[in-house]
């Protein structure tokens, strides 16, 4: 869900967000206290790769261990890495199929020892095995956070004033009010001491 978000945020596509993703999953199962010490077959030296998409701080050595191993730093790494290729970057910036933003993604930024295609298959599968709800739950995020409204979302909206309950009826002895008329006033103009029924 970080990592969909992150690179959403980032200005990448849906597609381009999942094979991120999808390669992460690869490179580290989604674990952010992985390390790898193996020794590269192809070039002979040990690497030292950290966090969610195994960044080689051999290759990479601005980034410290610790910080490749928090989440969002790792990440920010990893666009970071892409950005730093301006013309690899431009290309992954214009792919709309995940299939082929990750399989460009293992080899352009990954750049892992093997890169064959089934190597490239097993990232495509992992396609498959991405939560919907994660990719619904980020996507939610990301519209809350683009909302003019900053307020958190399980912030209590206090709802408008509503009509007033309707009055419970009137005695019977004061029915007459129903009508407009003061009671009272009705009563004294046919009580005895009303000077109009005095004669006066």
């Amino acid at each position: 869900s970080l990592i969909y978000t992150k690179f959403k945020d980032a200005g990448f596509n849906d597609a381009q967000a999942k094979a991120a993703i999808a390669n992460a999953m690869a490179e580290s199962s989604l674990n952010p206290n992985a390390e790898n010490h193996a020794t590269n077959p192809k070039t002979g030296k040990q690497e030292h790769s950290y966090g969610l998409f195994q960044v080689n701080r051999s290759a990479h050595p601005q980034f410290s261990a610790e910080d490749l191993k928090n989440p969002e730093k790792n990440i920010d790494a990893m666009i970071s890495i892409m950005k730093s290729n301006q013309k690899d970057f431009s290309t992954f910036k214009g792919l709309t199929d995940e299939n082929a933003a990750t399989a460009y993604f293992m080899r352009k930024f990954e750049r892992p020892a093997d890169q064959s295609d089934a190597k490239v298959n097993e990232r495509l599968q992992n396609l498959n095995r991405i939560p919907g709800d994660i990719l619904s739950a980020s996507s939610r995020a990301l519209a809350d956070a683009s909302r003019p409204d900053i307020s958190p979302p399980n912030v209590t909206v206090v709802a408008p004033q509503t009509a007033a309950p309707p009055q419970q009826s009137k005695p019977q002895n004061a029915v007459a009010s129903t009508h407009n008329f003061d009671p009272w006033v009705e009563i004294w103009s046919s009580s005895i001491l009303n000077p109009a029924r005095m004669g006066m």
